[in-house]
């Protein structure tokens, strides 16, 4: 008995290790090919190196929290590189004249994104306190405050706001979350574009629409484009 839960003790170190190793070297391949677009955004490499600083951090506190048992979110974060928003951004063909609302902005990279590249107004909902925080920093570190408007609630109780495009994550939403952006994405009458990861929406299927896979933080993901 003792050495077979010695054995799973072994087997789920190296079973960690190995994740751990794999994820760190595809996250340095999307840094690596992203390097001529650094080059030519200062913007864009400062906010990288400033959230892998604060990834670095949270990483040497990681074992306090383990210990105290404290999450970081309450639920799933994961981000989508800058060369993958370049590849959705001309599917959306954006302009300066757009809006752009992210629901469940986290530290708003994405948001960032757009602001700095093309300039357009964009709006963050954001339900967790510390990831809005983060992004109203970044937000005045790049000088884009003036781009950003924040609405910190959650999407079950406030209201979309008007914009022609809209982020949806579908992989850290509830059920009840997704139905009811479903519904209001189908009733609406707007031509507006909608941008859903990880999950099509099924209430659309009949619309005008495009997929592509593309490399996200996690791993290569399935991301669905709405025309309306």
């Amino acid at each position: 008995m003792r050495k077979s839960y010695t054995s799973n003790v072994i087997y789920s170190f190296f079973n960690f290790l190995y994740c751990f190793i794999k994820h760190v070297l595809y996250r340095f391949w999307l840094t690596i090919v992203a390097l001529p677009l650094y080059f030519m955004v200062w913007r864009l490499a400062l906010l990288e190196f400033v959230l892998f600083l604060e990834e670095c951090f949270y990483l040497l506190l990681s074992p306090f929290f383990m210990f105290f048992k404290i999450r970081r979110y309450e639920t799933t974060y994961g981000t989508i590189p800058f060369l993958s928003l370049r590849q959705i951004s001309t599917l959306l063909d954006i302009k300066s004249t757009d809006t752009i609302c992210d629901c469940g902005s986290g530290k708003g990279k994405c948001l960032l994104y757009f602001s700095i590249m093309f300039r357009c107004q964009v709006i963050a909902i954001e339900s967790v306190s510390y990831l809005i925080k983060i992004h109203q920093c970044l937000s005045r570190l790049l000088g884009q405050q003036s781009r950003h408007r924040f609405i910190f609630d959650s999407l079950l109780t406030t209201d979309l706001p008007k914009a022609d495009v809209y982020f949806i994550s579908g992989l850290d939403f509830d059920n009840s979350v997704f139905a009811q952006l479903q519904r209001f994405f189908a009733a609406c009458d707007l031509p507006i574009k909608i941008v859903c990861i990880g999950a099509p929406f099924t209430h659309l299927q009949c619309k005008k629409q495009d997929m592509v896979i593309l490399p996200c933080s996690w791993g290569y993901c399935e991301i669905y484009i709405y025309h309306l």
